[in-house]
């Protein structure tokens, strides 16, 4: 279990996932 590995993933689109999350619309 590395959460390392799977920052570095969302570190290449935060805003996206954080966007869907947040409000739960995608902002691609």
């Amino acid at each position: 279990m590395r959460p390392r590995r799977h920052k570095q993933r969302v570190s290449a689109r935060p805003a996206m996932l954080h966007e869907t999350v947040t409000r739960g619309t995608p902002n691609t």
